[in-house]
């Protein structure tokens, strides 16, 4: 039986970005996980020992997330998901999408603050057919209008990256990076 434990919406506080003002004054980032276990055969007994604490696993992603500054969502993903691969031998694949909510973006005070990131892509590249990768964060909902698209979601200001490594991944990007 595989299995996914999800944990979704955790949100910390970090010292995170490109610009020097984010890693000295932080911001908030918010990570969603999901880890497929290795496959047991049931759940059924209710044993810990065929999944993990999902405590733990918020426990170990926030400190992973600030134990070192990045400038990149993409490392700062990559890092708390080799982290958890590492901490947790019942991790077969993992997924950490990480975003920050106050990108310093001069477009988003100017362009109307009721929509998603101008040219902020999904993992995989294009949102929606002819979108250019453009989408509403809100309802996700590729456009090429940015900013006109109709948006109920209010303010949905943020910027978004998401990683997904499996155990042998992992155990071949941390062999690069020992040479």
């Amino acid at each position: 039986m595989l299995t996914t434990i999800q944990i979704a919406g955790l949100q910390t506080f970090g010292y995170h970005g490109l610009f020097e003002e984010e890693r000295r004054l932080g911001q908030k980032f918010t990570f969603d996980i999901d880890a497929t276990l290795k496959a047991a055969p049931t759940h059924r007994d209710d044993r810990l020992d065929a999944s993990i604490r999902y405590d733990a696993v918020v426990d170990a992603a926030v400190s992973l997330a600030g134990a070192t500054k990045y400038q990149t969502l993409e490392a700062l993903g990559e890092a708390v998901a080799i982290g958890l691969l590492r901490r947790f031998a019942l991790i077969d694949v993992i997924t950490v999408g990480v975003a920050k909510f106050s990108p310093p973006i001069p477009a988003y005070a100017q362009q109307g603050r009721n929509h998603g990131a101008p040219g902020a892509r999904r993992a995989g590249g294009s949102a929606g057919g002819g979108s250019n990768g453009r989408f509403c964060l809100g309802c996700g909902i590729g456009t090429t209008r940015w900013p006109t698209h109709p948006s109920p979601h209010g303010t949905v200001i943020a910027s978004a990256a998401k990683q997904s490594i499996s155990r042998n991944a992992a155990s071949w990007i941390a062999s690069l990076r020992s040479q």
